[in-house]
Protein backbone atom coordinates (compact mmCIF):
# COMPACT_ATOMS: atom_id res chain seq x y z
CA UNK A 1 0.00 0.00 0.00
CA UNK A 2 2.84 2.42 0.83
CA UNK A 3 4.72 1.70 -2.44
CA UNK A 4 1.56 2.17 -4.53
CA UNK A 5 0.84 5.49 -2.82
CA UNK A 6 4.42 6.63 -3.41
CA UNK A 7 4.24 5.78 -7.12
CA UNK A 8 0.89 7.53 -7.48
CA UNK A 9 2.25 10.72 -5.85
CA UNK A 10 5.31 10.62 -8.11
CA UNK A 11 3.16 10.30 -11.25
CA UNK A 12 0.87 13.11 -10.05
CA UNK A 13 3.86 15.36 -9.35
CA UNK A 14 5.30 14.73 -12.84
CA UNK A 15 1.90 15.37 -14.46
CA UNK A 16 1.66 18.70 -12.64
CA UNK A 17 5.14 19.69 -13.84
CA UNK A 18 4.23 18.66 -17.41
CA UNK A 19 0.96 20.64 -17.24
CA UNK A 20 2.75 23.78 -16.05
CA UNK A 21 5.38 23.39 -18.81
CA UNK A 22 2.61 22.90 -21.37
CA UNK A 23 0.81 26.01 -20.15
CA UNK A 24 4.01 28.05 -20.48
CA UNK A 25 4.56 26.75 -24.02
CA UNK A 26 0.99 27.49 -25.12
CA UNK A 27 1.21 31.02 -23.68
CA UNK A 28 4.49 31.52 -25.52
CA UNK A 29 2.90 30.34 -28.78
CA UNK A 30 -0.03 32.71 -28.26
CA UNK A 31 2.28 35.65 -27.43
CA UNK A 32 4.49 34.94 -30.46
CA UNK A 33 1.41 34.79 -32.73
CA UNK A 34 0.03 38.06 -31.34
CA UNK A 35 3.43 39.76 -31.74
CA UNK A 36 3.60 38.59 -35.36
CA UNK A 37 0.12 39.94 -36.03
CA UNK A 38 0.99 43.29 -34.39
CA UNK A 39 4.09 43.62 -36.59
CA UNK A 40 2.14 42.83 -39.75
CA UNK A 41 -0.56 45.31 -38.63
CA UNK A 42 2.08 48.03 -38.19
CA UNK A 43 3.73 47.40 -41.60
CA UNK A 44 0.35 47.34 -43.30
CA UNK A 45 -0.57 50.61 -41.60
CA UNK A 46 2.69 52.23 -42.71
CA UNK A 47 2.17 51.06 -46.33
CA UNK A 48 -1.38 52.43 -46.56
CA UNK A 49 -0.54 55.79 -44.94
CA UNK A 50 -0.28 58.83 -47.25
CA UNK A 51 2.53 60.33 -45.26
CA UNK A 52 4.94 58.68 -42.82
CA UNK A 53 5.74 60.72 -39.75
CA UNK A 54 5.98 60.18 -36.05
CA UNK A 55 2.22 60.32 -35.56
CA UNK A 56 1.73 57.77 -38.36
CA UNK A 57 4.30 55.40 -36.80
CA UNK A 58 2.69 55.63 -33.35
CA UNK A 59 -0.77 55.16 -34.85
CA UNK A 60 0.50 52.12 -36.78
CA UNK A 61 1.41 50.36 -33.50
CA UNK A 62 -1.55 51.58 -31.46
CA UNK A 63 -4.40 51.30 -33.97
CA UNK A 64 -7.03 48.57 -33.67
CA UNK A 65 -6.45 45.36 -35.53
CA UNK A 66 -7.55 45.48 -39.12
CA UNK A 67 -7.64 42.37 -41.28
CA UNK A 68 -6.80 44.39 -44.43
CA UNK A 69 -3.74 45.96 -42.84
CA UNK A 70 -2.63 42.57 -41.46
CA UNK A 71 -3.06 41.03 -44.92
CA UNK A 72 -1.12 43.92 -46.47
CA UNK A 73 1.68 43.44 -43.99
CA UNK A 74 1.79 39.70 -44.74
CA UNK A 75 1.90 40.48 -48.51
CA UNK A 76 4.79 42.86 -48.08
CA UNK A 77 6.55 40.28 -45.89
CA UNK A 78 6.29 37.73 -48.70
CA UNK A 79 7.16 40.25 -51.40
CA UNK A 80 10.41 41.40 -49.86
CA UNK A 81 11.34 38.04 -48.26
CA UNK A 82 11.23 39.43 -44.77
CA UNK A 83 10.19 37.26 -41.78
CA UNK A 84 8.83 38.72 -38.60
CA UNK A 85 9.57 35.35 -36.90
CA UNK A 86 13.29 36.22 -37.02
CA UNK A 87 12.99 39.59 -35.37
CA UNK A 88 14.63 40.51 -32.05
CA UNK A 89 11.21 40.42 -30.43
CA UNK A 90 10.79 36.77 -31.38
CA UNK A 91 14.33 35.98 -30.23
CA UNK A 92 13.62 37.73 -26.93
CA UNK A 93 10.44 35.73 -26.58
CA UNK A 94 12.34 32.51 -27.30
CA UNK A 95 14.97 33.47 -24.72
CA UNK A 96 12.17 34.21 -22.27
CA UNK A 97 10.62 30.82 -22.99
CA UNK A 98 13.99 29.08 -22.54
CA UNK A 99 14.59 30.85 -19.23
CA UNK A 100 11.12 30.06 -18.00
CA UNK A 101 11.55 26.39 -18.95
CA UNK A 102 14.94 26.34 -17.23
CA UNK A 103 13.55 28.00 -14.10
CA UNK A 104 10.58 25.67 -14.15
CA UNK A 105 12.83 22.63 -14.59
CA UNK A 106 15.14 23.67 -11.77
CA UNK A 107 12.13 24.44 -9.56
CA UNK A 108 10.57 21.08 -10.41
CA UNK A 109 13.87 19.31 -9.77
CA UNK A 110 14.26 21.07 -6.42
CA UNK A 111 10.70 20.22 -5.50
CA UNK A 112 11.31 16.63 -6.55
CA UNK A 113 14.47 16.48 -4.41
CA UNK A 114 12.62 18.04 -1.47
CA UNK A 115 9.76 15.56 -1.94
CA UNK A 116 12.23 12.64 -2.21
CA UNK A 117 14.05 13.74 0.96
CA UNK A 118 10.70 14.17 2.71
CA UNK A 119 9.59 10.76 1.50
CA UNK A 120 12.88 9.21 2.65
CA UNK A 121 12.53 10.84 6.06
CA UNK A 122 8.95 9.60 6.21
CA UNK A 123 10.10 6.06 5.43
CA UNK A 124 12.83 6.36 8.07
CA UNK A 125 10.25 7.61 10.55
CA UNK A 126 7.88 4.77 9.63
CA UNK A 127 10.75 2.29 9.97
CA UNK A 128 11.68 3.73 13.37
CA UNK A 129 8.06 3.66 14.47
CA UNK A 130 7.79 0.04 13.31
CA UNK A 131 11.01 -0.80 15.15
CA UNK A 132 9.76 0.95 18.28
CA UNK A 133 6.46 -0.89 17.95
CA UNK A 134 8.29 -4.22 17.64
CA UNK A 135 10.48 -3.35 20.62
CA UNK A 136 7.41 -2.37 22.58
CA UNK A 137 5.74 -5.66 21.73
CA UNK A 138 8.96 -7.52 22.59
CA UNK A 139 9.21 -5.69 25.92
CA UNK A 140 5.54 -6.38 26.49
CA UNK A 141 6.06 -10.09 25.85
CA UNK A 142 9.21 -10.08 27.98
CA UNK A 143 7.43 -8.35 30.83
CA UNK A 144 4.59 -10.85 30.52
CA UNK A 145 7.13 -13.69 30.71
CA UNK A 146 8.87 -12.06 33.68
CA UNK A 147 5.53 -11.53 35.38
CA UNK A 148 4.58 -15.13 34.73
CA UNK A 149 8.00 -16.26 35.96
CA UNK A 150 7.62 -14.13 39.06
CA UNK A 151 4.23 -15.64 39.76
CA UNK A 152 5.72 -19.09 39.16
CA UNK A 153 8.63 -18.29 41.49
CA UNK A 154 6.24 -17.03 44.15
CA UNK A 155 4.22 -20.22 43.83
CA UNK A 156 7.47 -22.20 43.87
CA UNK A 157 8.60 -20.43 47.04
CA UNK A 158 5.27 -21.22 48.67
CA UNK A 159 5.61 -24.85 47.55
CA UNK A 160 9.18 -25.01 48.86
CA UNK A 161 8.12 -23.59 52.22
CA UNK A 162 5.31 -26.13 52.34
CA UNK A 163 7.73 -28.93 51.40
CA UNK A 164 10.28 -27.85 53.99
CA UNK A 165 7.58 -27.63 56.64
CA UNK A 166 6.37 -31.09 55.72
CA UNK A 167 9.91 -32.48 55.62
CA UNK A 168 10.78 -31.08 59.04
CA UNK A 169 7.47 -31.78 60.75
CA UNK A 170 7.79 -35.57 60.96
CA UNK A 171 11.34 -35.81 62.41
CA UNK A 172 10.67 -32.94 64.82
CA UNK A 173 7.49 -34.63 66.07
CA UNK A 174 9.33 -37.94 66.40
CA UNK A 175 12.23 -36.21 68.17
CA UNK A 176 9.86 -34.47 70.55
CA UNK A 177 8.10 -37.73 71.40
CA UNK A 178 11.40 -39.59 71.84
CA UNK A 179 12.78 -36.94 74.19
CA UNK A 180 9.57 -36.87 76.22
CA UNK A 181 9.65 -40.63 76.65
CA UNK A 182 13.40 -40.65 77.35
CA UNK A 183 12.86 -38.10 80.14
CA UNK A 184 9.82 -39.85 81.61
CA UNK A 185 9.93 -42.04 84.73
CA UNK A 186 7.07 -44.17 83.36
CA UNK A 187 9.42 -46.24 81.23
CA UNK A 188 12.33 -48.49 82.07
CA UNK A 189 15.91 -47.39 81.65
CA UNK A 190 16.32 -49.71 78.67
CA UNK A 191 13.23 -48.27 76.96
CA UNK A 192 14.36 -44.74 77.65
CA UNK A 193 17.77 -45.55 76.16
CA UNK A 194 16.08 -46.85 73.02
CA UNK A 195 14.01 -43.69 72.66
CA UNK A 196 17.06 -41.60 73.40
CA UNK A 197 18.88 -43.36 70.53
CA UNK A 198 15.84 -42.85 68.32
CA UNK A 199 15.89 -39.14 69.16
CA UNK A 200 19.59 -39.02 68.35
CA UNK A 201 18.85 -40.62 64.98
CA UNK A 202 16.17 -37.99 64.30
CA UNK A 203 18.70 -35.27 65.11
CA UNK A 204 21.12 -36.83 62.61
CA UNK A 205 18.31 -36.94 60.08
CA UNK A 206 17.48 -33.28 60.68
CA UNK A 207 21.14 -32.36 60.42
CA UNK A 208 21.43 -34.20 57.11
CA UNK A 209 18.27 -32.60 55.80
CA UNK A 210 19.27 -29.09 56.84
CA UNK A 211 22.75 -29.56 55.39
CA UNK A 212 21.23 -30.62 52.04
CA UNK A 213 18.83 -27.69 52.09
CA UNK A 214 21.63 -25.26 52.93
CA UNK A 215 23.71 -26.50 50.01
CA UNK A 216 20.69 -26.35 47.72
CA UNK A 217 19.73 -22.80 48.73
CA UNK A 218 23.32 -21.57 48.40
CA UNK A 219 23.67 -23.10 44.95
CA UNK A 220 20.35 -21.73 43.72
CA UNK A 221 21.08 -18.27 45.15
CA UNK A 222 24.47 -18.41 43.39
CA UNK A 223 26.23 -17.96 46.72
CA UNK A 224 28.35 -20.96 45.76
CA UNK A 225 30.60 -20.38 42.76
CA UNK A 226 31.48 -23.28 40.53
CA UNK A 227 35.22 -23.06 39.85
CA UNK A 228 36.27 -25.69 37.29
CA UNK A 229 39.82 -26.96 37.37
CA UNK A 230 41.59 -29.78 35.53
CA UNK A 231 41.99 -32.96 37.54
CA UNK A 232 41.95 -36.70 37.02
CA UNK A 233 38.77 -38.69 36.32
CA UNK A 234 40.29 -41.55 38.34
CA UNK A 235 40.87 -39.18 41.26
CA UNK A 236 37.20 -38.12 41.20
CA UNK A 237 35.88 -41.70 41.22
CA UNK A 238 38.38 -42.75 43.88
CA UNK A 239 37.34 -39.88 46.16
CA UNK A 240 33.66 -40.71 45.73
CA UNK A 241 34.03 -44.45 46.34
CA UNK A 242 36.37 -43.95 49.32
CA UNK A 243 33.88 -41.64 51.05
CA UNK A 244 31.05 -44.19 50.78
CA UNK A 245 32.81 -47.57 51.00
CA UNK A 246 31.90 -48.05 54.67
CA UNK A 247 28.19 -47.51 53.99
CA UNK A 248 28.39 -50.13 51.26
CA UNK A 249 30.25 -52.62 53.51
CA UNK A 250 27.69 -52.12 56.29
CA UNK A 251 25.02 -53.37 53.86
CA UNK A 252 27.31 -56.11 52.51
CA UNK A 253 27.32 -54.38 49.12
CA UNK A 254 30.34 -54.63 46.85
CA UNK A 255 31.47 -51.65 44.78
CA UNK A 256 33.35 -52.45 41.59
CA UNK A 257 35.29 -49.69 39.84
CA UNK A 258 35.90 -49.93 36.08
CA UNK A 259 37.97 -47.14 34.52
CA UNK A 260 39.00 -47.92 30.94
CA UNK A 261 41.53 -45.07 30.73
CA UNK A 262 42.28 -41.96 32.75
CA UNK A 263 42.02 -38.41 31.48
CA UNK A 264 41.91 -34.91 32.89
CA UNK A 265 38.41 -33.51 33.31
CA UNK A 266 37.42 -29.87 33.81
CA UNK A 267 35.08 -29.53 36.80
CA UNK A 268 34.76 -28.14 40.29
CA UNK A 269 36.48 -30.77 42.42
CA UNK A 270 34.36 -30.31 45.56
CA UNK A 271 30.91 -29.94 44.02
CA UNK A 272 31.40 -32.58 41.33
CA UNK A 273 32.44 -35.01 44.05
CA UNK A 274 29.24 -34.01 45.90
CA UNK A 275 27.11 -34.70 42.81
CA UNK A 276 28.60 -38.15 42.04
CA UNK A 277 28.51 -39.05 45.76
CA UNK A 278 24.79 -38.28 45.90
CA UNK A 279 24.17 -40.70 43.03
CA UNK A 280 26.34 -43.46 44.52
CA UNK A 281 24.83 -42.93 47.98
CA UNK A 282 21.33 -43.37 46.53
CA UNK A 283 22.46 -46.58 44.82
CA UNK A 284 23.79 -47.93 48.14
CA UNK A 285 20.69 -46.82 50.02
CA UNK A 286 18.16 -48.48 47.72
CA UNK A 287 20.15 -51.61 46.70
CA UNK A 288 19.46 -54.95 48.42
CA UNK A 289 22.15 -56.57 50.53
CA UNK A 290 24.75 -58.82 48.92
CA UNK A 291 24.51 -57.02 45.56
CA UNK A 292 27.10 -55.29 43.41
CA UNK A 293 27.28 -51.63 42.40
CA UNK A 294 29.51 -50.81 39.43
CA UNK A 295 31.07 -47.40 38.98
CA UNK A 296 32.38 -47.11 35.41
CA UNK A 297 34.41 -44.33 33.78
CA UNK A 298 34.58 -44.04 29.99
CA UNK A 299 36.36 -41.44 27.86
CA UNK A 300 34.29 -40.03 25.00
CA UNK A 301 35.50 -37.54 22.33
CA UNK A 302 34.68 -34.43 24.40
CA UNK A 303 33.31 -35.78 27.66
CA UNK A 304 34.00 -38.28 30.39
CA UNK A 305 31.05 -40.60 31.02
CA UNK A 306 30.51 -41.84 34.58
CA UNK A 307 27.99 -44.63 35.13
CA UNK A 308 26.67 -45.84 38.48
CA UNK A 309 24.89 -49.18 37.95
CA UNK A 310 23.11 -51.02 40.77
CA UNK A 311 21.09 -54.22 41.09
CA UNK A 312 18.17 -52.72 42.95
CA UNK A 313 14.50 -52.55 42.09
CA UNK A 314 15.01 -49.73 39.61
CA UNK A 315 12.79 -46.71 38.95
CA UNK A 316 9.41 -46.88 37.26
CA UNK A 317 8.89 -45.07 33.96
CA UNK A 318 6.29 -42.84 35.58
CA UNK A 319 8.90 -41.51 38.00
CA UNK A 320 11.89 -41.13 35.66
CA UNK A 321 11.10 -37.47 34.99
CA UNK A 322 10.15 -36.77 38.61
CA UNK A 323 13.20 -37.99 40.51
CA UNK A 324 15.19 -34.80 39.81
CA UNK A 325 12.57 -32.58 41.40
CA UNK A 326 13.35 -30.82 44.63
CA UNK A 327 12.20 -32.80 47.72
CA UNK A 328 10.76 -35.57 45.53
CA UNK A 329 10.87 -39.06 46.98
CA UNK A 330 9.54 -42.14 45.24
CA UNK A 331 6.28 -43.78 46.18
CA UNK A 332 7.81 -47.22 46.53
CA UNK A 333 7.79 -48.63 50.09
CA UNK A 334 11.52 -49.40 49.92
CA UNK A 335 12.19 -45.73 49.20
CA UNK A 336 9.96 -44.43 51.98
CA UNK A 337 11.57 -46.77 54.51
CA UNK A 338 14.97 -45.16 53.97
CA UNK A 339 15.84 -41.78 55.37
CA UNK A 340 16.40 -38.99 52.88
CA UNK A 341 15.72 -35.33 52.15
CA UNK A 342 14.70 -35.72 48.51
CA UNK A 343 17.26 -33.17 47.27
CA UNK A 344 20.24 -35.39 46.42
CA UNK A 345 19.43 -36.00 42.76
CA UNK A 346 18.13 -32.46 42.32
CA UNK A 347 21.39 -31.08 43.67
CA UNK A 348 23.43 -33.51 41.54
CA UNK A 349 21.61 -32.51 38.35
CA UNK A 350 22.02 -28.81 39.08
CA UNK A 351 25.77 -29.16 39.74
CA UNK A 352 26.40 -31.26 36.62
CA UNK A 353 24.34 -29.02 34.33
CA UNK A 354 26.01 -25.87 35.72
CA UNK A 355 29.28 -27.29 34.34
CA UNK A 356 27.97 -28.13 30.88
CA UNK A 357 27.27 -31.80 31.52
CA UNK A 358 24.08 -33.86 31.57
CA UNK A 359 22.62 -36.54 33.82
CA UNK A 360 20.19 -39.29 32.83
CA UNK A 361 18.86 -42.61 34.04
CA UNK A 362 18.58 -45.89 32.14
CA UNK A 363 17.38 -49.31 33.18
CA UNK A 364 19.84 -52.10 33.86
CA UNK A 365 19.27 -55.67 32.76
CA UNK A 366 17.84 -57.78 34.28
CA UNK A 367 17.08 -55.16 36.95
CA UNK A 368 18.46 -52.05 38.57
CA UNK A 369 19.18 -48.46 37.62
CA UNK A 370 22.02 -46.99 35.60
CA UNK A 371 22.68 -43.33 36.29
CA UNK A 372 24.87 -41.73 33.63
CA UNK A 373 26.48 -38.31 33.82
CA UNK A 374 28.93 -36.48 31.59
CA UNK A 375 31.76 -34.11 32.53
CA UNK A 376 33.76 -32.04 29.98
CA UNK A 377 37.30 -33.20 29.23
CA UNK A 378 40.39 -30.99 29.22
CA UNK A 379 41.20 -31.08 25.51
CA UNK A 380 44.23 -28.79 25.10
CA UNK A 381 47.66 -30.11 24.24
CA UNK A 382 49.02 -29.75 27.77
CA UNK A 383 46.37 -32.06 29.25
CA UNK A 384 46.85 -35.26 27.31
CA UNK A 385 45.70 -38.71 28.35
CA UNK A 386 47.13 -39.77 31.70
CA UNK A 387 49.10 -43.00 31.56
CA UNK A 388 48.25 -45.64 34.10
Amino acid sequence: MGQRGSKALTVLFLLIIAAIAGAFFLNYQDLARRTLIDNRQAIGSFAQADTLNEATVVAGFESALDENKIAEGERLEDKYGYSFQSTRQQHNLQRFLFRMVLILSITGLLLLVIWWISRKQQKTLESNLLLLSERFEEEKRRNAVLLERRKSEEENVKAVITDITHQLKTPIASLKMSLEIAGSDSFSIEERKQFFMQGSNQIDKLDLMLDSMAKLSQLEAELISIEPTAFSLKELITRVVSSLIMKALNKDIEIEVDIESDHLIVADRKWTTEAVSNILENAIKYSPKKTVITVKGTILPSYALIEVMDEGKGISKEEVNLIYRRFYRGKDAAVLENEGSGVGLYLARKIIEEQGGIIMMKDCQPQGANFQLTIPLALDANTAVIES
